[in-house]
C-alpha cells in the first residue's frame, strides 16, 4: 500500500523514485512478512515484485515465470525488470541514453560516474599494498580465535568486516589499526551504534577527511617523489585544486575529493566485507572445497612464510581463490540490481543478436537483475543454483599452483557484471580482488573450519540445511547481508 501511496503522491515528480525507495525501505520491506501471512498467495506474489529487495528472494523464478524482461506499470511510472543479457549490455553501455539512478543520492554525482573522467580509474592501483596489508589481519583474527576461544567463535562474518575496515584505513587513508580496540560503550539492545556513535558518524565525516586531507598535502609538501606513498589519499590529493571543476578539467576540487572518498570508503568497505563473510559461510557449508582451496595454496606458498610472499610472484597463480571470489559473487551479488533511469528526452529501441527488439519509454526506471542473471541456467547450466567454484576454471584439472589466473574463463557480455562493466565500470575492481584472494590464502593456507553442532546428534545435513537457511536469511541494505551472520558458529583449527 506504501508503494502504491508513493507512486500516486509524486506522479510526474523528480523526487517520486527517492519517495518511492524511502517508502519501500521503511514500510513496504517490514511488513512484507506481515503481509505474506495474511494475503492470498497471487495476491502477495504481486505484491512481493514490488518490495525492495525482491531480486534474491525470487531470485531467477520470477524472470522463469513472465520471461527475460518485464515491465510493473505504476500510476507514478514504468519499472522495467531484466536479465537479458544483450540488453542489459546494451543499458550498461549507453551511458547518454540510460544514466545512473538517483533515487539515494538524489541529484549528486560522484566523480567514478561521470563519462569523461577516466584519471580517477588510474588512481586505484596500489594492489601491491593492499596484498600486503591484506595477508597481515587475517592471522592476527585466527590467533585471537584459538588463543581466547579455542577456536570457536560466531564472529566470523564480523571479523571479516574489522579486515576489511583495516585494510581500507590502511590502503586508502594509510592509518593502521589494530584488531583489538578499546572497550567503549555498547549499543542498547537492537540498536547497532549508541546515539554518539550515529551523531557523530553524520557531523564529523566532512571534519575528518578535511583535516585528513590537509595531513596529507603537508606530508607530500616534505618528501620527494621517491618516499611518496601511495595511498589512495595520496594519489586523490595529487590531482586536487581549490576551485571547482569545470567541465573539460581533469582536475579535482576539494569537494569533489571528499565526497568520493565517501563514496569509495562506503562501497569498498561493504562490498568486500560481506562477500568475504558468505565466502566463509560457503566453504563452512561445503568443506571440500577448504580441500580444494589449500592444494592450490599449499602448492604456490611452499615453505615461504606469508610476510615473505610478493604480489607479483604469488596472486597470478592463486586461480582457485579467484574463482571461490567469483562463485560467491554469483550466488550474493552485493548488489541485487544496477539502476538506471532513460534520458527524459528520448524513447529507446534495443534489437538483440536473437531478433528480440525492446521498446523502452522515456522516464523508465530499469533494473537490472545481478541475482536473476547469475542464476540462469541457458548461462551457467542446470546447476545454476548450486555452489561450485571450479565453474569458473576453463581447464578445472591442472596441477594446483601451476596455473594462473588467465585460467578463470570470461563470460559472454552481460551475464555476470560483477563490477558493473563499461565506462562507468567500478574503479576498485583490481582492488577488491586482491585483498579477497589475499585474505583467504592466508586464512586456509593454515586453518581450515567446520560448522558448530546446534545440538547433540545433529547430522551433516540438518547443519547443511541450517547454515543455507542463514545464507538465504539475507537483505540488501547498502549491500546485500546476512541478516543472522552470529548463527553461524564454527569451530576453527589448524592444519
Amino acid at each position: 500500500m506504501a508503494w502504491v501511496l508513493a507512486k500516486l503522491a509524486f506522479p510526474s515528480s523528480s523526487f517520486c523514485s527517492t519517495a518511492l525507495i524511502h517508502y519501500g525501505l521503511f514500510f513496504s520491506v517490514p511488513l512484507r512478512p506481515v503481509f505474506q501471512k495474511l494475503l492470498p498467495e497471487r495476491l502477495y506474489e504481486s505484491l512481493d515484485i514490488a518490495t525492495y529487495g525482491f531480486e534474491f528472494r525470487r531470485k531467477y523464478s520470477v524472470f522463469e515465470k513472465y520471461g527475460p524482461a518485464f515491465v510493473l506499470v505504476t500510476a507514478g511510472g514504468n519499472e522495467l525488470n531484466l536479465i537479458d543479457p544483450e540488453l542489459a549490455a546494451e543499458v550498461l553501455k549507453r551511458i547518454k541514453r540510460f544514466h545512473q539512478h538517483r533515487s539515494y543520492l538524489l541529484d549528486s554525482e560522484h566523480l567514478w560516474s561521470q563519462p569523461n573522467y577516466q584519471p580517477g580509474r588510474e588512481l586505484v592501483t596500489t594492489t601491491g599494498l593492499v596484498f600486503g596489508e591484506s595477508c597481515r589481519p587475517a592471522p592476527e583474527m585466527l590467533s585471537s580465535y584459538m588463543d581466547e576461544l579455542k577456536g570457536v567463535t560466531d564472529d566470523t562474518a564480523r571479523g571479516m568486516k574489522t579486515i576489511a575496515f583495516n585494510v581500507l584505513s590502511t590502503v586508502g587513508f594509510g592509518i593502521s589499526r589494530p584488531r583489538k580496540e578499546e572497550k567503549v560503550e555498547k549499543p542498547k539492545g537492537g540498536y547497532r551504534m549508541t546515539y554518539m556513535e550515529a551523531t557523530k558518524t553524520v557531523i564529523e565525516f566532512p571534519l575528518h577527511t578535511k583535516e585528513m586531507l590537509e595531513n596529507e598535502r603537508r606530508q607530500l609538501q616534505k618528501i620527494n617523489d621517491s618516499e611518496a606513498r601511495s595511498t589512495l589519499m595520496s594519489m586523490l590529493t595529487g590531482e586536487t585544486k581549490t576551485t571547482s571543476l569545470s567541465k573539460n578539467s581533469q582536475i579535482l576540487s576539494e569537494e569533489e575529493i571528499l565526497g568520493n572518498i565517501f563514496v569509495f570508503t562506503s562501497a569498498g568497505f561493504d562490498t568486500t566485507a560481506n562477500t568475504m563473510a558468505y565466502a566463509l559461510a560457503l566453504l563452512a557449508t561445503y568443506p571440500k572445497w577448504q580441500d580444494w582451496l589449500y592444494e592450490e595454496i599449499s602448492h604456490v606458498f611452499g615453505n615461504k612464510d606469508t610476510e615473505s610472499l610478493e604480489y607479483a610472484e604469488i596472486f597470478l597463480r592463486l586461480s582457485r581463490c579467484l574463482a571461490l571470489m567469483y562463485e560467491t559473487m554469483r550466488l550474493f551479488p552485493p548488489v541485487v540490481h544496477l539502476a538506471k533511469q532513460t534520458n527524459s528526452a528520448y524513447d529507446v529501441s534495443i534489437t538483440t543478436s536473437t531478433g528480440k527488439t525492446y521498446y523502452i519509454p522515456s522516464r523508465t526506471l530499469i533494473y537490472i537483475s545481478s541475482v536473476g542473471l547469475r542464476r540462469s541456467p541457458s548461462t551457467y547450466g542446470p546447476d545454476a543454483s548450486e555452489f561450485r567454484p571450479d565453474r569458473w576454471l576453463i581447464d578445472p584439472t591442472p596441477s594446483p599452483g601451476v596455473a594462473t589466473i588467465v585460467n578463470i574463463k570470461t563470460m559472454p557480455k552481460g551475464t555476470f557484471l560483477p563490477w558493473s562493466p563499461g565506462p562507468c565500470s567500478c574503479p576498485g575492481m583490481k582492488m577488491s580482488q586482491v585483498e579477497f584472494v589475499s585474505v583467504f590464502m592466508t586464512i586456509f593456507g593454515k586453518y581450515r573450519c567446520e560448522p558448530v553442532k546446534n545440538f547433540e546428534g545433529e547430522t551433516d545435513q540438518q547443519i547443511k540445511e541450517r547454515f543455507e537457511a542463514v545464507m538465504e536469511n539475507s537483505q540488501p541494505k547498502l549491500t546485500l547481508q546476512m541478516m543472522g551472520n552470529r548463527d553461524l558458529k564454527v569451530n576453527w583449527a589448524r592444519r
